[in-house]
């Protein structure tokens, strides 16, 4: 079994709710001292952390550690400190502001290319999805 760090619910501090799925919940936090996102998993999924453990891509969070002492079962994962596509996009759309075309390609281009390596690497992502509201 892959290593990942684990600690106690006690050295996770959630800041602020920042998104939710149908998989769980998304904090940003503090663990260590380090700003995180906190994912608070809805169902205890025992192989989510060992299968992001052994990710590796630019294009995807990195897994800093888990705490899963108690009840509750938080997958510690690197911050996205700007925010996530999503906000920035329907800060640029109430701003009516449109962006190059060129820009949404490349973005585009960068998206598709975790889904080849998570497909190389024989995983399948539960959650891939467009909202456009």
């Amino acid at each position: 079994m892959p290593y990942f760090n684990r600690t106690s619910l006690d050295d996770l501090q959630l800041i602020q709710h920042i998104g939710a799925g149908g998989f769980s919940a998304v904090f940003q936090a503090k663990w260590k001292g380090q700003d995180v996102a906190a994912k608070r998993l809805n169902e205890a999924d025992p192989h989510e952390a060992e299968v992001l453990s052994k990710l590796d891509h630019p294009h995807i969070i990195n897994l800093i550690g888990i705490s899963d002492d108690s009840l509750d079962q938080y997958v510690v994962l690197e911050l996205c400190k700007e925010g996530s596509l999503r906000s920035y996009l329907d800060q640029q759309r109430s701003q009516k502001k449109r962006l190059p075309i060129e820009l949404v390609y490349d973005w585009a281009k960068q998206a598709a290319k975790p889904i080849q390596y998570l497909k190389k690497m024989e995983y399948i992502h539960k959650d891939v999805k467009s909202r456009t509201t």
